[in-house]
Order: C-alpha cells, then sequence, then structure tokens
C-alpha cells in the first residue's frame, strides 16, 4: 500500500492513488478454546468402553496421555515402543521425533495384545475411530468434542505440570512456539491458585 502512496504523491501516478485504501491486513483467526473437563473424560471413556473394539478406547486414552496425533497413534508399531521413549518416523511436519513412554502410556499399551514388532499397534481405521468417537460423545450428551482435542488438552497439561516450552515442543512436535501456543490454552483458576499458594 505504501508504494502505491509514494507513486501517487512523488511520481504523479494519481490514477493508483486510493486503490488499496480500502485493503485492510486479514485478521488472525480466533483459535478454539476447548478444555475436557474430568466429567466429560469420565463419560467419553465409559462409553468408548462400551464400543465392540477395545482399541477406541486405548487409541483415545493414549492421545491424552502423549498428544500424540491421531495419524501418528495409527502409524505406531510394536517396535517403536522403546524403553522410555515412543518413536514416531512419520510425523505432519515430515520429521521424526520421540515422545516421552511415561508409565501411564505403558500401563495402556500393556493392555493390547502385543504382536510382532511390524505389526501395528492399533489394527482399526480413521474412519472407525471418527464413528466411535462420534456414538461416544452423543451418548455422552457432549458437543463440539473432537477427537483432536485430547492433543489439545494433553498440550496444556503438559504446560500446566511445569514442562518448559522448549520441552513441550519437543514432545508435540511443533517447529515454532506461535503455532504451540494455539495448541495450549491453559486453565487460569489452576494458575489463580498457584499464585495464591505462593503468597
Amino acid at each position: 500500500r505504501h508504494v502505491f502512496s509514494v507513486a501517487a504523491s512523488e511520481w504523479g501516478y494519481k490514477s493508483l492513488k486510493g486503490i488499496f485504501e480500502e485493503v485492510t491486513i486479514p485478521k488472525e483467526p480466533h483459535h478454539r478454546i476447548r478444555r475436557i473437563s474430568k466429567d466429560e473424560l469420565a463419560a467419553m471413556w465409559h462409553y468408548l468402553a462400551e464400543q465392540r473394539n477395545p482399541a477406541h478406547l486405548l487409541i483415545a486414552q493414549l492421545a491424552l496421555k502423549t498428544g500424540m496425533r491421531r495419524s501418528e497413534l495409527l502409524n505406531l508399531t510394536f517396535k517403536d515402543i522403546q524403553t522410555d521413549v515412543i518413536e514416531i518416523k512419520t510425523s505432519k511436519s515430515g520429521h521424526p521425533r520421540l515422545v516421552p513412554y511415561t508409565n501411564e502410556a505403558d500401563r495402556i499399551i500393556k493392555q493390547i495384545e502385543k504382536g510382532e514388532p511390524d505389526d501395528s499397534i492399533f489394527d482399526i481405521t480413521i474412519n472407525s475411530i471418527r464413528l466411535a468417537w462420534e456414538r461416544a460423545r452423543k451418548k455422552a450428551c457432549i458437543t463440539n468434542l473432537r477427537f483432536h482435542d485430547l492433543r489439545h488438552e494433553a498440550i496444556s497439561r503438559m504446560l500446566e505440570h511445569g514442562l518448559s516450552i522448549a520441552e513441550v515442543a519437543a514432545v508435540s512436535g511443533h517447529k515454532d512456539y506461535k503455532s504451540l501456543f494455539r495448541y495450549s490454552h491453559m486453565d487460569v483458576r489452576k494458575i489463580a491458585k498457584k499464585l495464591n499458594t505462593r503468597n
């Protein structure tokens, strides 16, 4: 816009004046803030457990404990589970990364019958996850809750538990902190409690 203003005022190109006067820089879209309550989680776990395939509950629980994307979870094989880490060979960013293999993640994985090293841990499809999630969500009478929100919740919890931005980014796979902050929504009530205990 500045270039055309100079052209009109300094160089005599009056016809160019005002061409971009109506042009505005688009505002950055608002990102939804959706934390999952304990009651909502309890209800979702209950109704996912009612599904015919127990993998639907386990993959959702592992998503919450690790912050992994649905596609990353579906691509997991048994050999990707190592002593202290989960190896993600293919991610959305195109770069491999390691995710901490916590005790809670281990508890979930141990509920799955172990196969060959190259076998998929979750022998289900994206569509079956979507259908199972929607069935459970409707039975739980919960609105506006997506499977991907488990990743949002996991990242927010990591920050609340005291992990640094760099540590959370290493786990989540975000290459820039701006993208990471779009996923993290700190519970201000918990922050208030922390501040009050320090005073």
